[in-house]
């Protein structure tokens, strides 16, 4: 898988803006569907060019199978697509957007490729979606693939060469498969097929 990993087409900021753009409105148009409902949005948070592979949704799609065992008797509807920006996962859930936020934090977190998804959970507030934030429920802001720093920063400030976060990406692919050889979940145990 690894050779595969960052195999794909490369794409630019104009089409990363537009799928940011179509998101947005999916999570909106989902939400309205039904009150009392939260939305989780999945994405992979990968760095650099290439958002989409053959490796790259396979690690996704392992992922949204942990997801899918931990929240699905709150499913309502999902909606799943295969973008060159990079899959796109949506899952309309009933059930309280803390109670949501907190299981996929938990993923994120426990997870051996949850660092690089972002499971977002979103709610309508003014007809807008809003994320539920981490430091809402007091969770830290998620550090660097390489360093302490806060992700955030040091994306923003290019502290990293993309060889070298590309490095440790491949790093925690190699360790996730190393602990999931047995094909359980580490979260809970079940059966990630």
């Amino acid at each position: 898988m690894c050779n595969q990993l960052f195999q794909g087409t490369t794409v630019g900021l104009e089409q990363m803006l537009t799928a940011r753009t179509k998101r947005a409105e999916i999570q909106k148009e989902m939400l309205s569907m039904k009150e009392n409902t939260v939305l989780l949005c999945a994405t992979l948070n990968i760095p650099g060019p290439v958002k989409y592979s053959v490796g790259l949704a396979e690690l996704f799609e392992q992922i949204i199978e942990v997801v899918e065992d931990a929240i699905a008797l709150h499913a309502i509807l999902r909606l799943y697509r295969k973008e060159v920006t990079g899959p796109e996962y949506y899952l309309l859930l009933s059930m309280p957007e803390k109670e949501a936020k907190e299981t996929m934090l938990e993923i994120e977190e426990r997870h051996p490729f949850g660092r690089l998804v972002d499971l977002d959970i979103l709610c309508l507030v003014d007809g807008q979606p809003n994320p539920i934030s981490r430091s809402s429920l007091g969770h830290p802001p998620r550090t660097c693939y390489l360093c302490q720093e806060q992700a955030k920063v040091c994306g923003r400030s290019r502290k990293h060469s993309m060889k070298e976060m590309q490095e440790a990406i491949l790093l925690i692919t190699a360790k996730g498969r190393g602990k999931n050889n047995g094909k359980k979940n580490p979260i809970d145990g079940n059966s990630l097929t």
